[in-house]
């Protein structure tokens, strides 16, 4: 993965109010957190022709809002155990849907599609809907920076056929 380009990214994010530039990919979704104000950012992978990249179509990184809005990579940890994309496949051979999972919650499959305006979203299934992923709120109550505690994660997004907002609480085993 480059971040060739994050003086740019965050020159776009300070200057869109947090929208990422068309050229730097298409945000597909975030996780906020309730550690701090920090967030980790789901994008579009683009090539430098601007077409999605087949390899690894989607770009994770954080936006340090405690940092002057910083963009930063996932470090190695951060991307095997917390925040990374686990498992990435390709769900057909035109290459407009993968299906992937999140390296900390194997138990759900996430897609990638491209709609037919040519823009992406990442759908889930929540109970028998499935809905656009728009972001993933982790309450953390305690724990250590290798092993945190988890209280609830919440996904929020909308329903694909009514388009009605809709979230789900997430509660972990212990």
């Amino acid at each position: 993965m480059s971040f060739g380009n994050t003086k740019l990214v965050l020159l776009f994010l300070m200057l869109s109010g947090f929208e990422v530039s068309a050229t730097e990919g298409q945000m597909l979704f975030r996780i906020e957190r309730s550690k701090d104000a920090d967030e980790i950012w789901y994008t579009t992978n683009l090539n430098s022709d601007g077409s999605l990249n087949q390899d690894m179509p989607i770009k994770v990184f954080w936006v340090k809002k405690t940092e002057n809005n910083g963009v930063e990579p996932l470090t190695r940890i951060q991307k095997r155990f917390s925040y990374g994309i686990k498992s990435m496949e390709s769900a057909n051979a035109e290459g407009d849907e993968w299906h992937f999972q999140l390296a900390a919650y194997q138990n759900r499959i996430f897609k990638l599609k491209r709609m037919a305006d040519g823009q992406y979203k990442v759908f889930t299934a929540s109970g028998t809907k499935e809905i656009a992923l728009a972001q993933i709120f982790v309450k953390f109550d305690g724990g250590s920076f290798m092993f945190p505690s988890i209280a609830y994660a919440k996904l929020i997004g909308n329903e694909s056929q009514s388009g009605i907002e809709i979230s789900e609480v997430i509660i972990p085993d212990k």
